[in-house]
């Protein structure tokens, strides 16, 4: 599920280094909660909230234009170690707008510290990074349920792939176990493409160089 906005219209560009393809994950969940709860706050009013109180902060960078996606979050809490799971709103920045890295971790700690996260995820897909660091899972035909996904990820992938992933929901809103997954996505160095295709052998995997990291609400940096 994808929405284009248009936050400002300034004729202004940030520069930066060469970036590519730059994206931030949030949410505004700040609880041990399951799949199922999260997926219900997908659903609700609560992700509406998290794209609109996320613009303002966005306004103040100046940045112009982008888009959301919806998404489900899976991750480990580093404090307690507890795993949950969280609506999510992925940030796609415009490509005609670029942005410094040192502003984009500003934007990235403001937004952890206004929905109370331990931290926010940033990628960059450059072509011409050294390393892989996204690796997307593409459902292109029959869409399996979501609850099938989950099981099959607790069954099947070693526990550095139940760490942290993305859901990707397909089409119209259903019940939560009618809900079908059009893609999930990992991010991170230290993940095998091999170890995703032999699980999911009859899906498509895209694999993106460049970089990823978090920024904690104290502004540390860790890279992914």
């Amino acid at each position: 599920m994808k929405k284009v906005i248009g936050i400002v219209m300034l004729a202004v560009t940030l520069l930066s280094t060469s970036y590519g393809e730059t994206k931030i994950y949030l949410s505004n969940n700040h609880s041990i909660i399951s799949l199922e709860e999260a997926y219900q706050r997908l659903m609700s009013t609560s992700e509406i909230e998290l794209e609109q109180n996320t613009i303002p902060t966005l306004q103040i960078h100046h940045v112009e234009q982008g888009q959301f996606q919806e998404a489900l979050g899976v991750y480990q809490m580093a404090s307690s170690q507890e795993n949950t799971a969280d609506n999510s709103a992925i940030f796609d920045f415009s490509p005609y707008q670029t942005i410094k890295k040192s502003q984009l971790n500003l934007i990235a700690q403001e937004l952890a510290e206004k929905f109370d996260q331990e931290s926010v995820a940033i990628t960059n897909l450059n072509p011409n990074g050294q390393e892989i660091i996204d690796r997307v899972v593409s459902f292109n035909d029959d869409k399996p349920f979501l609850t099938d996904v989950i099981l099959k990820i607790k069954a099947q992938l070693p526990l550095d792939y139940q760490i942290a992933y993305t859901l990707h929901i397909d089409g119209t809103p259903k019940s939560y176990d009618q809900a079908q997954v059009s893609k999930i996505e990992w991010i991170g160095r230290n993940l095998s493409t091999q170890a995703l295709q032999a699980v999911f052998n009859q899906a498509s995997i895209q694999e993106s160089k460049g970089s990823a990291w978090l920024v904690y609400k104290d502004g540390s940096v860790q890279n992914l």
